[in-house]
C-alpha cells in the first residue's frame, strides 16, 4: 500500500477510531504539531493514542468526509471534515471540525504531523 492509500484507508474507515492500528501506524518517535481554534500543542505518542481512545469512549458515531488527499515523497496531505454524534444525542450527527494535515512517512509508519484546525 502506497502512503497515499494508507492515509485514504485510515480517514475512509473507521481506523481512526481502532487503538491498535493507530499504535501500528505511528512511530514511537512520531511529533504532531496541531494549530487549532484553541492554540497550538504538540503531542506525542501517548498523547494521540489518548485523543484515539477519548474519540472512541465521546462519540457514539463518527464520520470522517475525507475531501482531498495527495502525496509527494513520503508526505501526505489531507483536508476533511471530521462529524460524530455524542453519547447524550446520538441521533444528531453535527460538523465538529475542519482539518488540514501533512503527515511526513518513514519506513511505512508516521513519524510526523502537521495540523490546522478550525471548529465546525
Amino acid at each position: 500500500m502506497t502512503n497515499v492509500e494508507i492515509i485514504k484507508d485510515f480517514y475512509t474507515t473507521d481506523n481512526f477510531r481502532n487503538l491498535d492500528y493507530v499504535d501500528k501506524l505511528v512511530d514511537d518517535s512520531i511529533s504532531l504539531e496541531w494549530n487549532s481554534s484553541v492554540g497550538q500543542f504538540t503531542y506525542n505518542k501517548s498523547d494521540i493514542l489518548k485523543l484515539t481512545k477519548e474519540l472512541f469512549e465521546n462519540y457514539s458515531y463518527s464520520k470522517i468526509d475525507l475531501l482531498t488527499v495527495f502525496g509527494e515523497g513520503d508526505s501526505v496531505a489531507a483536508r476533511y471534515n471530521y462529524y460524530a454524534s455524542t453519547i447524550e444525542n446520538p441521533s444528531e450527527v453535527i460538523l465538529i471540525t475542519k482539518i488540514i494535515v501533512i503527515w511526513e512517512f518513514k519506513n511505512g509508519k508516521i513519524i510526523k504531523g502537521y495540523q490546522s484546525s478550525v471548529l465546525g
